[in-house]
């Protein structure tokens, strides 16, 4: 009998591709069974197998959250984890009247040292802003669910590639309080998180994880807090009944990560120029540390701008306080999540 041997090589080469094919369906089903915790109405649309071949690339994604469509942005990591295991997540969601954009330009954590094997997510708020549980603007006023936001885009993640469980959050401004209404509603899916200007109530969280956290302000910063006493009243638009000072929100989730009520000044983060405390007793894991940077604003280090959203001329313009374009925040926040 005479064999074909070209024939012979591609139908051998066809078999590879299959099994190739149904060991990367096992890993990826797999990998969603890891994060069995994330569970809600939720559905995407897009590639769900992308390769490390698209390394570094930037995705426009979807998701369907309770028949609502929500958007958002995902760098693919720039290498491969060093042992192929799931590669860490790390979410920034922007400020109020801002795009999703603002984050990606003024706090480019997919280009940053340190998250070469970091999925990076930048979600898009409902109507530029997100529901946090007591405030503000459109999403909070039509009642969207921004907690199975997070879910349906840890999930959608994980489709297209491998991924942890737990998220890396941080967040400025609004997207400061959404970060904590993260760690309130939701610690089981957060690895670390720094909430970035502005905090909310942490009384009614679900207990029994311990978080790291670490909060940065400001010392000028008007709207939410001056980072001295949390008997000082904060104040931004809409949102003073729902803002609290950080050491108040910092004192709850040190109280539940075993850490006690009192904090005392501790290692600084010189890169950006800030003073710190932690609280004291807390267990390595799960620190609790509030960071202050002189002469800032309620803005972003690194912005050049001191207002919410540049292409945004509305009446906060000129009345967000000083700002400190100089700096460069991305370094000890990732820095801070590489020990986490």
């Amino acid at each position: 009998m005479t064999i074909n041997k070209g024939l012979l090589v591609l139908s051998i080469t066809a078999v590879l591709i299959v099994l190739s094919v149904g060991v990367l369906i096992h890993v990826h089903r797999q990998n969603l069974s890891d994060s069995s915790s994330i569970e809600g109405n939720f559905s995407s649309s897009g590639k769900e197998l992308t390769t490390l071949a698209d390394a570094g690339k930037r995705f426009e994604r979807s998701v369907t959250v309770d028949g609502l469509k929500r958007n958002y942005t995902l760098f693919m990591p720039r290498t491969q984890t060093n042992d192929g295991s799931p590669h860490p997540v790390l979410f920034a969601f922007h400020p109020a009247t801002a795009a999703g954009t603002f984050m990606e330009e003024n706090a480019p954590f997919h280009v940053a040292s340190g998250t070469e094997s970091f999925v990076v997510v930048y979600p898009e708020g409902y109507g530029r802003t997100f529901n946090t549980g007591e405030c503000c603007g459109a999403a909070h006023e039509k009642g969207v669910d921004d907690v199975a936001f997070f879910k349906a885009m840890m999930a959608d993640a994980a489709k297209v590639i491998s991924s942890r469980p737990k998220a890396y959050v941080t967040g400025f401004s609004h997207g400061s309080f959404m970060t904590y209404r993260l760690i309130c509603d939701v610690p089981q899916l957060i690895a670390a998180a720094v909430p970035f200007a502005g905090a909310i109530e942490m009384d009614n969280c679900v207990s029994g994880y311990e978080i790291p956290i670490l909060h940065i302000n400001g010392d000028k910063d008007i709207f939410t807090m001056t980072g001295k006493s949390s008997s000082q009243t904060p104040q931004f638009l809409n949102a003073v009944e729902a803002i609290v000072p950080p050491y108040t929100a910092l004192e709850q989730i040190a109280v539940r990560n075993g850490c006690t009520s009192t904090h005392a000044p501790t290692t600084g983060l010189p890169a950006i120029d800030a003073s710190c405390e932690a609280y004291a007793s807390c267990p390595a894991v799960a620190p609790v540390t509030m960071c202050t940077i002189p002469n800032l604003g309620h803005a972003w280090p690194g912005s050049g701008q001191n207002v919410v959203d540049g292409s945004s001329q509305n009446k906060l313009a000129g009345k967000m306080g000083p700002y400190r374009p100089e700096l460069d925040s991305t370094g000890p926040i990732v820095e801070f999540f590489l020990k986490h």
